[in-house]
């Protein structure tokens, strides 16, 4: 039943970006990131192909296209909102981490075009990244909640057998 794999797929999901949080200091070393980055793989490889199969599984083929297209746009909207909602949490937790920057003094003096960002920032601004990773963490466990509902799949039928009118019987005889 995918609705196992995809529930551990999400919340092996939480887990990395939860460890991911809490690593997200300045002195942690670099290499240390590839262990919650590994997990991450594994759990996307839970994650997408039993989503994509339970999306369409239990349609009729003649629907199996349309199912697809509404599965589809609807990762799409929540991939853009999702990525809004980050992109709103990173501006307002690097509001409240990051020294204020005035006239005289602040975040933005002495600061070069070179693409470092200086060391007296370095403790906010990972502080506010860290804390920014717990809202898809957040929303990945109620995803893991949700998929244990998913439907049973059913066994298939119908698919490539010439007269299978039989399983579209629901169906009216135009669509």
């Amino acid at each position: 039943n995918p609705k196992f794999i995809t529930a551990a797929g999400l919340v092996l999901m939480a887990v990395a970006l939860v460890w991911n949080s809490a690593l997200m200091q300045p002195d942690t070393p670099i290499l240390l990131f590839l262990l919650p980055s590994a997990v991450l793989g594994f759990a996307n490889a839970g994650i997408w192909a039993p989503l994509s199969t339970t999306a369409t599984r239990n349609l009729p083929p003649r629907q199996a296209g349309a199912g697809s297209g509404v599965y589809n746009t609807t990762r799409q909207i929540g991939a853009v909102l999702g990525s809004a909602a980050i992109a709103v949490l990173i501006q307002a937790r690097l509001a409240a981490e990051l020294p204020a920057g005035g006239p005289g003094g602040g975040a933005g003096e002495g600061m070069a075009l070179s693409g470092g960002l200086p060391e007296a920032l370095h403790s906010g601004f990972s502080t506010a990244m860290g804390q920014s990773i717990l809202l898809p963490a957040g929303v990945i466990l109620v995803g893991a909640a949700v998929a244990l509902f998913f439907a049973k799949p059913q066994p298939v039928q119908g698919w490539g057998v010439p007269g299978s009118a039989k399983v579209d019987a629901g169906l009216d005889s135009a669509g």
